[in-house]
């Protein structure tokens, strides 16, 4: 009986340790034209192994801000690099992937803010990304639920 459960525990644990990471092919729910009300993004198919992405905010019919992000992997794992105003920040690892749900978080808590990008794709003409984050000592959640452009 030790030795089927033992054979049982490694089995078990073995399967666990490998259990491979979302490569970036994992993400290409992410690409499509999305927008609401004063905001459009475009995410890029992973061909070639990478995810871009541009976000314009307007105010009044006019450009108010604007945004990169470049998802790529590196050492095997899963990152995403945003480029607010076309300045680059730091990058946000992978840390929970959830394929049944279409959902990605991101973070990095070393940031000032903030500290998780949360993207998932809730149905087929729908992205919620929560950006979220400690600041000044209060929590503070930025929401963006998209809808399919086209």
């Amino acid at each position: 009986m030790r030795i089927l459960i033992l054979a049982f525990l490694l089995i078990s644990s073995s399967a666990i340790a490998e259990s491979p990471q979302p490569d970036i092919a994992s993400l290409s729910w992410l690409s499509g034209e999305w927008e609401m009300e004063g905001f459009k993004a475009h995410y890029t198919t992973p061909e070639g192994g990478q995810i871009f992405s541009v976000s314009r905010y307007f105010k009044d019919g006019k450009l108010s801000f604007f945004e990169f992000e470049h998802f790529y992997t590196n050492e095997g794992e899963l990152f995403v690099t945003p480029y607010p105003k076309g300045d680059k920040s730091d990058s946000f690892k992978l840390v929970n992937y959830d394929p049944a749900v279409k959902k990605a978080v991101f973070q990095n808590p070393e940031h000032d803010w903030p500290k998780e990008l949360s993207y998932e794709r809730v149905s087929d003409d729908q992205l919620l990304i929560l950006v979220s984050g400690s600041e000044g000592g209060k929590m503070r959640v930025e929401k963006f639920d998209l809808k399919k452009a086209r």
